[in-house]
C-alpha cells in the first residue's frame, strides 16, 4: 500500500474543451525546452507509483513533470477503428515531461526522461497519445496508432496529402515515401 503522505491531493472539475486545451499554457511557456515520453497504462499499481516517486526525486529541473491522466468515457466506448485514438485498454496515460530553460541542460533532462521511461516499461500497456510524443522513430508512431488504424491513415494521406506537406507532427507518411 502506498502511504497517504506519498500521494499529493489533486482536484477534479468539469471543463470545456477550450479550457482543457489551455491548462498547460502557463506551465509550458514559449521558449521552454521540452522532451516528453508517453504511454497508456492499464492499471496504476503500487510498484508503478513507487517507481514514479523515486524517478521524480531525480528530476534535473524544477520544471519537470510526471503526469497521469485518467482515461474514461468515449475513448473506451468507441468501437475499434472508429477514431485514430487507441486507448481502449488503457485506464491512464502516463506523461513524462522533462522541461528546462538552459540549452546547456539538454543532455541531463533528456537522459532523465529516457531513464524514467525505461524504469516504467514494466507498467505501461498499449499505445501512446500521439500529441505527447516528441522525436520518436516512425515505428513508435505506427505502434501508437496500431497497424489497422495506421494503414487507414496512410490511405487518407495518399488521397489528401501525397506530397506530405503536413509533416510537422508525429507524421503518418504517405505510401509514396514523400518526406
Amino acid at each position: 500500500m502506498i502511504p497517504s503522505s506519498a500521494v499529493g491531493l489533486g482536484s477534479v472539475a468539469l471543463r470545456t474543451y477550450a479550457e482543457s486545451q489551455c491548462m498547460y499554457d502557463a506551465g509550458s511557456p514559449w521558449g521552454q525546452r521540452n522532451y516528453w515520453k508517453s504511454n497508456g497504462m492499464s492499471e496504476l499499481s503500487d510498484p508503478a507509483v513507487l517507481t514514479l516517486l523515486e524517478r521524480f526525486k531525480a528530476i534535473p529541473s524544477r520544471l519537470c513533470v510526471i503526469g497521469l491522466e485518467f482515461l474514461h468515457g468515449q475513448v473506451h466506448r468507441a468501437e475499434p477503428g472508429a477514431s485514430a485514438v487507441g486507448f481502449r485498454d488503457a485506464k491512464f496515460d502516463l506523461l513524462i515531461e522533462a522541461k528546462w530553460l538552459d540549452p546547456a541542460d539538454d543532455d541531463a533532462n533528456v537522459a532523465w526522461a529516457r531513464e524514467t521511461w525505461s524504469a516504467m516499461q514494466p507498467y505501461v500497456h498499449g499505445p501512446a497519445y500521439l500529441n505527447y510524443l516528441v522525436g520518436e522513430p516512425q515505428a513508435r508512431v505506427r505502434a501508437a496508432y496500431g497497424a489497422e488504424t495506421y494503414a487507414r491513415l496512410v490511405r487518407l494521406k495518399d488521397r489528401y496529402d501525397p506530397d506530405n506537406f503536413f509533416r510537422m507532427n508525429q507524421n503518418v507518411q504517405p505510401s509514396g515515401g514523400a518526406r
